[in-house]
C-alpha cells in the first residue's frame, strides 16, 4: 500500500486553473516574472522590522509576497508521475517553509528515485542570471542554473528558475536519489515537469486559496517584525536583514559597528516533534523548555569559542503532519518557531516575539 500523503493536493492535479483567486497584490505579481512582479513586491506592505539593515526594503517587501505564495501547490502528482513513470510518495514542506519537497518511489516501501523541489523566494539577482541559460518551456521563460561544483554533476540534479521580482524567483530543482542510471535525466524531467505544470506557475495559488492542506499559520509569520524589540536584552541598537523569506537575522550595533558574533537567527519551519531530541544517547544535551505556554527544546553548546543557544519551539500542537500515515509509528512534524543566540534567554526573547504573531 502506498504511503499517503498528509498535505492533500486538492487542486494541483486537476481543479487548480490558471487564475486561482489569489489577492490582487500576488496575482498581479504572478501574472508576469518582470515587471508586475517587481511593482507587486514595492507595493507591499513594509515589513514589521523598524530596523532593516541597508538595501533590506526592497527584499522585505518581496518577501512578503512570496510568503503568500504556496510551494506545494505548485506541484502536481499526476505530472510527476507521468514525466517520471513513479509513484508519487511523499509531499512536505521542505527544509526552508518556502520549499515543498515531492518524492517519487518505483513502488511501495522503496526509497525514492527522484525528489522534485518547489522552492518560492529564492535569490536571483543579475550575478545568477548572467551565469544561467536562458530557456522557453511552453510560454513561460526559464533560467537553468549552473550546478555548483562539487554536486555530482548535472546527472544527480537540475535546476530552472522562474524569474518573480527584480532579485527573487521560484525555483525548480529536480534530484535523482537513485545510483543506478536512470531513462531520464534530471534536467529531462525538470523541463517535461514544467511544460505540464507551468500553468500553476504562471499564476500561483496563495496558501489563502487553500489549495493545499493543512493550513500553516506560521507561514503568515514575518520573522523580522518586532526583532527590533531584541535591542532591549541586548544592551545595543539593533538592525535585521533576511536570509529567506521565513528566517531573519538580527544585529546588535556597538560604536556603529556591527557585533556579528552577538547576532540572532529567528526562523519559522515545519519539523519533526523536536521533543524526539529529549533523552536516550542523542539527547543528552537537550532539555525541554517551555515558552509563551508552548513546549519545546533547548540546547547550549560552544561555537569558535563563543556561547550558542538553539531554541525549537511547537509553535501549534493541534496540526499535525504525518508524511506517511501508512505508518503508525511514523514521524509527526509540527509548525515550529525557532531561534538561535549567545544566551538561552535572548533566543527565548526572539521565539516569544515569533510566537507573539501568529494568527
Amino acid at each position: 500500500m502506498a504511503a499517503l500523503l498528509l498535505l492533500t493536493l486538492a487542486g494541483c492535479a486537476d481543479t487548480v486553473k490558471g487564475a486561482p483567486q489569489a489577492e490582487a497584490q500576488v496575482r498581479d505579481a504572478a501574472a508576469s516574472a518582470s515587471a508586475a512582479a517587481t511593482s507587486a513586491a514595492k507595493s507591499a506592505p513594509k515589513t514589521g522590522a523598524a530596523n532593516a539593515a541597508p538595501g533590506q526594503d526592497s527584499m522585505a517587501a518581496a518577501y512578503t509576497v512570496m510568503r503568500k505564495v504556496d510551494p506545494c501547490a505548485l506541484h502536481s502528482l499526476d505530472a510527476a508521475a507521468k514525466v517520471t513513470g513513479m509513484q508519487p510518495d511523499e509531499i512536505m514542506p521542505g527544509i526552508s517553509l518556502g520549499a515543498c519537497d515531492l518524492d517519487l518511489v518505483p513502488s511501495p516501501r522503496e526509497l525514492p528515485v527522484w525528489t522534485l523541489i518547489a522552492r518560492v523566494g529564492v535569490t536571483f539577482d543579475e550575478r545568477r542570471k548572467k551565469a544561467a541559460v536562458e530557456e522557453q518551456i511552453g510560454d513561460i521563460r526559464f533560467y537553468k542554473l549552473a550546478e555548483p561544483a562539487g554536486s555530482g554533476s548535472s546527472d544527480r540534479s537540475c535546476s530552472y528558475v522562474m524569474r518573480l521580482g527584480e532579485e527573487t524567483g521560484v525555483e525548480l530543482q529536480v534530484r535523482r536519489g537513485a545510483a543506478d542510471p536512470q531513462p531520464k535525466t534530471p534536467c529531462q524531467v525538470a523541463t517535461e515537469y514544467l511544460a505540464e505544470v507551468g500553468r500553476y506557475w504562471k499564476q500561483p495559488a496563495i496558501r489563502a486559496d487553500k489549495v493545499t492542506s493543512p493550513t500553516l499559520r506560521v507561514a503568515d509569520v514575518d520573522p523580522c517584525a518586532g526583532q527590533d524589540a531584541l535591542a532591549a536584552v541586548l544592551g545595543a541598537p539593533v538592525h535585521s536583514l533576511f536570509t529567506d523569506p521565513f528566517t531573519c537575522t538580527t544585529v546588535p550595533s556597538t560604536g556603529g559597528k556591527s557585533n556579528v558574533s552577538a547576532m540572532v537567527s529567528a526562523e519559522v519551519a515545519v519539523e519533526t516533534d523536536p521533543r524526539g531530541l529529549l533523552g536516550g544517547s542523542m539527547g543528552t544535551d537537550y532539555r525541554a523548555v517551555t515558552v509563551n505556554g508552548k513546549p519545546g527544546v533547548a540546547k547550549e553548546f560552544v561555537v569558535n569559542k563563543k556561547p550558542t543557544c538553539s531554541l525549537t519551539v511547537i509553535a501549534d500542537e493541534q496540526v499535525v503532519l504525518v508524511a506517511d500515515q501508512a505508518k503508525p509509528d511514523a514521524q509527526k512534524s509540527f509548525q515550529v518557531v525557532k531561534a538561535r543566540a549567545q544566551t538561552c534567554d535572548v533566543a527565548t526573547k526572539a521565539a516569544e516575539i515569533l510566537l507573539s504573531a501568529m494568527r
